[in-house]
């Protein structure tokens, strides 16, 4: 093992530590905006639809608590909307949610 590697491993504990602080530190967030931040991040795209948002509550938030997270998010900064047009053209539609 060489220098090179060992610092490349500090640097990498050093991301990693960095991440976790911000992302289990994020300040004036509630447990349920904290709860949608993280699995942003963790998505792929860093995005996900409302139904999937709604899904990491197991469906158990009534449309106005999930629009009050929402909103939460919006005015911290941290997340955009994003509305992807059904493909047929009929449907309504589809919401993203987007880290920033």
């Amino acid at each position: 093992i060489s220098i090179d590697d060992i610092q490349a491993g500090e640097d990498i504990l050093q991301y990693n530590t960095d991440t976790l602080k911000y992302l289990f530190t994020s300040p004036g967030l509630d447990p349920k905006e904290q709860r949608v931040i993280e699995a942003l991040n963790f998505s792929p795209d860093k995005r996900l639809t409302q139904t999937q948002i709604s899904g990491l509550f197991d469906r158990n938030l009534k449309a106005f608590q999930l629009g009050m997270v929402k909103q939460g998010l919006i005015e911290k900064d941290m997340i955009t909307l994003e509305q992807v047009p059904s493909p047929d053209s009929i449907g309504r539609a589809t919401e993203y949610w987007v880290l920033k």
